[in-house]
């Protein structure tokens, strides 16, 4: 799974690491529905100690060509 991870440094001042990471849904799914469910997600590991993690921001969504873009909007 984790075979073609690409590591990059960054030259910025932050003193942190970050992981992008891909989520795949369905085409009919909203960018916003999408989004609620990986809060929902992340906010499953908000009471585990294992879990070090700091923050998560959605930056990319990348829709299918079969996605109904009218939908959004509504």
């Amino acid at each position: 799974m984790s075979d073609n991870v690409y590591d990059l440094t960054s030259t910025s001042n932050e003193d942190v690491n970050k992981l992008t990471v891909d989520f795949t849904f369905m085409s009919k799914i909203k960018k916003v529905d999408a989004i609620a469910q990986i809060d929902k997600l992340v906010s499953l590991a908000d009471d585990n100690a294992d879990i070090k993690l700091i923050d998560h921001n959605p930056t990319f969504w990348e829709k299918s060509q079969w996605y109904d873009a009218d939908e959004e909007a509504e």
